[in-house]
This record gives structure tokens, C-alpha cells and sequence, in this order.
């Protein structure tokens, strides 16, 4: 059994479906005018119109929830202004049984009766079946033409290079209208691209292979009324007004419709096909070999998606490493078909993007998901880019490609700071040496110690201390010459403690028992002043530590914490004699 998609309220069961064929004309007025003709159709209102649907001619790509507004009863609408296009196909592989890949066209021009001026199409669900109806109206009315109208389910557009965007899927709906008797009547042919198709059937009925790739769907004669067929296709048979070209002499306007849910039916298809993209193309020629000439394409998002995109608050992961982004958004489905297996991909500055699931994975019309995510980065701005993609029935490619592209750019500057704290142990005698007149000269050893803490979220590798003696501009390094790493503030790790000495050549300061000091040697109690600096840090994250500027010390400019100490040699009374 052949799968696409189920329309809501859609039942499909074999002759019933038949019984209950809602025509095109029973959704959308089909008589040969752009015009209103008041007719009301089985939804208990006025038929919809091209007038009433394509405005004054602006570019139109909508429907659905989110995806701009449909006019009348339609649940999808297009219109494709083509007078200023120049684009006609050409090259051998450019024929509507060769895939996509194939196809290339030129900046020229095509015979003006087989120049399109516009192109339009709208979708209907009534009464459980889904109609497509299209039109098109040309330059100018001499001779015969041939019409034909592809519904792609992924995203086709012409590139700037000469070829097309996006492939066939099997089941895109190909519509063959031929203008006969000087373009007053019109027969129609309604294919499905299956890539099963080999070859031709030679008169191929219903459900059997017309050309490589193209599988019969249904036929209807040539006709100049559109009555209760479920698949016709008419021109007008007198002068009709537009909004968006005025006047449109007969044969230049071209409409019809095809109900879907009958044509799939009676080849044994229960679920339909989703489209993204709508092309109307004019050919040589009835056949499906045909040469193909214009053609104008757009959007035609009758299944669609739109993605949105958040950041989080931003956060240093538990290790200090790096920041920890949250990202989350939500995908709408913009369409009237489910969508199933709905997939973000989300992708961070370079790297492979990501796939994360939506919550649910399955979005019925208008139904809105959910995604998040998290990524790591030492960065302090990060920019994610996300799409979103979908099946079109369960366990199907993802073929259905969100109409915009997600971006968001996250940032955030975190700092961190280190202290270091400075005390004096116990001075000692570091060695005694006597001269040759029985005089002593007393060598002291001046000992410090102190802590260095790193009181912020960061890790901190590469922590060095140096040590400077008095007003001495030249330090001596303190611990390990490859420094020590700090864990962030609150874990074990993020304090290391250091321990030092220097023999002094100078005295600094004299202390009396009265506690005033003086500057130099003489008698009393000495002490030495000496500063210790965080000379060298490097957090893990770029930016985090800010070296210090403008201290009244000026050594300690350019570190990352300082503190300094007073040593006196002898702490306490009756440790020294004057």
C-alpha cells in the first residue's frame, strides 16, 4: 500500500470515497472568469475567485498557521508574477520525465504564445478530499499551447547558475492541459512521479506507467466547461476582467483543478502528498516527452514549517572549562498535513549540525513542537543556525524543509578573580661567621608563607608567584616554575599554598620598644618589607582574568593579585638584644 499524507478529516475507503467526490467546481468557480459570477459553492458560501485570491498581483506564497494569510476559503494560496521574467527552459535533459537534476534554463526569451504572464494555484479541503486548483494566463492567444503544472513536495527553485533547487519526490503531481481548436478547449492529464517507471504502457490507463517516471493518475477529455469532473481544466470563451492584468482576451486565461483525494484513491493510494513548491511550464506538446519552453515557479507551502530560536541563560559548566548555551525553540506546522518525524538540525558556528528531536515528533495543522538543546564552547559568543525538517508519512524521508532558518547568537562574559594572601614565619639564624678579630656577623633568613585562591566560576592553569624583596625591582619565583592550576571558587582545588624565604641585604625598618620606627640600620628589633605578586595565570576561558593596573605599588600592575608584609627579625621582647 502506497503512504503520503492524511489531511485532517480526511477518509479515504475505496468506493466510498468515490461516492462522495467533492468536484473543483464545488470548492472554486471554474467557468472561464477571473471575475466574481456569485456562485456558491458546497461550503455554504460564495466560490472563491482568482480575483478574490490573487489581489492586484503581488507575489504570494501562503496559508496555513504562520505562513501568511489565504484568502477566501482556501487553506493555501499562490500567485507568481511573471511579466518581468526571462527565465525558458532549454538543454535536452530539460523534459518532465528526467528529474530535476536534469533540468536547465536561460536568460531568453519564448514564443509569446507560450510566454506565461502569471501563474496561480490554491488548495481546498472539503468534505473529506483535498483539491488543487491552478491557472495561468499568457502573453498572447495565437495558436495552440500546452500547459503543465508540477506540485513538488521539496523546495524548487531556480538557481542563479542555471538549474533548479531541490528533486522529484515520488508522488509530485504533474498536470498535463492541452489548449486545442485554437485554445478554446482543454483536455487534462494527471500524473504522479514514480520512480518505479521505466518505460511507457502504450495508451496507459489509470495506474499504469506513461513514461519514465510518470504513472497515470487520471484523464479527462477536452471540454470548454468544467461541470462535475473531479479532474478539468478550461479556458475562457470571452474577454475577462483581472485584478492584476485587467483585461485577459480569450484563450489567455487557463484555470482548472484536480481533486486529489479521488485521483490517489483510484490507484489505490490512501494517503496524499505534501508540497512545498508549484511550477507552471508550457510545452510543445501533449506527449510527456514534450519540449518544455517558460515556466514560472514559487512557493506553495501546503505542507510548511516554521522554526524559532532562543537563547538560555548561559552558564560556566562545573569543571570551569567552558560555558555551558542552552538553546530552545519551537516548530510550527505552517500547513494543512501532518508532518511526522520532525527533526531540528542545529548547527554551531562550523561543526556538523546536530539532530535533535521535536516533542512530539508528529505535528498535525497548526500544531506547535517543542526542541532544546546545550553546547559547550570557551567562546563568549556563539552562534547556532537551525533547521527544521519532516516526513510527510510515518517512517518517510525527511523531505520537508522549514521555510526560514533559525540563528541565534548567544554571549556571555564571565570573569573570575585570584587573591593572594602574605605572612611571616619565624626568623632564623641562617649561618654565623666570625672574623679574625673575634667579631660576629649574624646572616638572617627571612621566611614568609600565604595562600593563593581563585574566587570565581573559571579554571585557572599557570599560576605563578614572585617574590620582591624590599623596593627591589627584580623578583625571585616562588613554587613551581610551570605554576599550579586552581579549581573554581567552591571546589576542592581552588586554593594552593606557597612557602618562601630570602636572605636580606639591607635593613629596612628599626623598631624601638616604644613601637616607632626608623628607616636603616641601628638598635632595636629589624624588619624587612617584602611584596609577592601573581605574576603569571591563564583561565580557560579566554577573558575571564583582568590584570591589575594603576596600584600604589607600581609592581604590582600587570599581575593578578598582590599583598605584601612587614617581617620583623625578632617577633617578640627579649627575642634579640638591641
Amino acid at each position: 500500500m502506497k503512504t503520503g499524507l492524511v489531511l485532517p478529516g480526511l477518509v479515504l475507503c475505496g468506493a466510498a470515497v468515490a461516492m462522495a467526490q467533492v468536484a473543483p467546481t464545488s470548492v472554486f468557480q471554474l467557468d472561464g472568469k477571473a471575475t466574481n459570477s456569485n456562485l456558491t459553492c458546497s461550503y455554504g458560501a460564495p466560490c472563491d475567485y482568482w480575483n478574490l485570491l490573487n489581489g492586484t498581483g503581488n507575489n504570494i506564497s501562503g496559508g496555513g498557521v504562520g505562513a501568511g494569510s489565504s484568502a477566501g476559503q482556501s487553506a493555501v494560496r499562490t500567485f507568481i508574477n511573471g511579466t518581468s521574467s526571462t527565465f525558458s527552459f532549454q538543454g535536452g535533459g530539460s523534459k518532465d520525465a528526467n528529474d530535476l537534476t536534469q533540468w536547465t534554463y536561460a536568460v531568453t526569451g519564448s514564443p509569446n504564445k507560450d510566454t506565461i504572464n502569471a501563474a496561480y494555484a490554491a488548495a481546498y479541503t472539503q468534505g473529506g478530499d483535498f483539491n488543487l486548483i491552478f491557472g495561468a494566463d499568457r502573453l498572447s492567444p495565437n495558436g495552440d499551447a500546452n500547459i503543465g503544472i508540477w506540485f513538488f513536495q521539496q523546495s524548487v527553485a531556480a538557481r542563479s547558475t542555471g538549474g533548479f533547487t531541490g528533486q522529484h519526490v515520488d508522488h509530485d503531481i504533474f498536470v498535463i492541459s492541452a489548449f486545442t481548436n485554437g485554445g478554446g478547449t482543454s483536455g487534462i492529464s494527471v500524473y504522479e512521479w514514480d520512480h518505479t517507471c521505466t518505460s511507457a504502457v502504450k495508451n496507459p490507463p489509470p495506474g499504469q506507467c506513461a513514461d519514465s517516471n510518470l504513472r497515470v493518475l487520471a484523464t479527462a477529455a477536452a471540454s470548454n466547461v468544467c461541470g462535475s469532473s473531479p479532474y478539468c481544466a478550461i479556458t475562457n470563451s470571452a474577454a475577462t476582467t483581472s485584478s492584476w492584468e485587467q483585461s485577459l482576451a480569450s484563450p489567455l486565461f487557463f484555470e482548472g483543478g484536480v481533486n486529489l483525494t479521488a485521483a490517489f484513491a483510484a490507484v489505490g493510494i490512501t494517503q496524499l502528498p505534501c508540497f512545498s513548491s508549484f511550477m507552471v511550464e508550457t510545452r510543445s506538446s501533449q506527449s510527456t516527452s514534450a519540449v518544455l519552453k517558460d515556466f514560472l515557479v514559487g512557493g506553495f507551502p501546503v505542507c510548511g514549517m516554521v522554526i524559532s530560536k532562543n537563547c538560555g541563560p548561559a552558564a560556566v559548566n562545573s569543571a570551569g572549562t567552558a560555558i555551558d548555551y542552552p538553546v530552545s525553540g519551537t516548530v510550527t506546522n505552517t500547513g494543512v498535513g501532518t508532518l511526522y518525524n520532525v527533526t531540528v538540525f542545529d548547527t554551531v558556528g562550523n561543526a556538523t549540525a546536530k539532530q535533535i528531536a521535536v516533542s512530539p515528533s508528529t505535528l498535525g495543522a497548526g500544531q506547535i513542537g517543542t526542541w532544546s538543546d546545550t553546547s559547550s564552547s570557551i567562546s563568549s559568543s556563539q552562534t547556532d543556525t537551525a533547521v527544521a525538517k519532516a516526513a510527510v508519512a510515518a517512517g518517510g524521508q525527511l523531505t520537508v524543509t522549514s521555510s526560514n532558518t533559525a540563528q541565534a547568537t548567544c554571549t556571555f562574559n564571565p570573569s573570575t578573580s585570584l587573591t593572594v594572601t602574605k605572612s611571616c614565619g619565624s626568623p632564623g639564624l641562617a649561618g654565623v661567621t666570625l672574623t679574625a678579630n673575634s667579631s660576629s656577623a649574624v646572616t638572617v633568613a627571612v621566611n614568609f608563607s600565604g595562600q593563593v585562591c581563585n574566587n570565581g566560576p573559571v579554571q585557572v592553569t599557570g599560576v605563578k608567584l614572585t617574590d620582591y624583596p624590599s623596593t627591589s625591582s627584580t623578583g625571585t619565583l616562588v613554587g613551581p616554575t610551570n605554576g599550579v592550576t586552581l579549581a573554581p571558587s567552591g571546589q576542592p582545588g581552588n586554593c594552593a599554598s606557597y612557602t618562601g624565604s630570602y636572605i636580606p641585604t639591607t635593613i629596612d625598618l628599626t623598631f624601638f620598644a616604644d613601637g616607632s620606627t626608623v628607616s636603616g640600620s641601628g638598635p632595636g628589633r629589624y624588619a624587612f618589607n617584602d611584596l609577592i605578586t601573581i605574576s603569571a595565570a591563564t583561565s580557560a576561558i579566554p577573558g575571564a582574568l583582568t590584570p591589575l593596573a594603576n596600584q600604589t605599588d607600581p609592581r604590582a600592575n600587570g599581575s593578578y593579585g598582590s599583598a605584601a608584609a612587614t617581617c620583623k627579625v625578632c617577633q617578640g621582647a627579649g627575642q634579640c638584644a638591641p
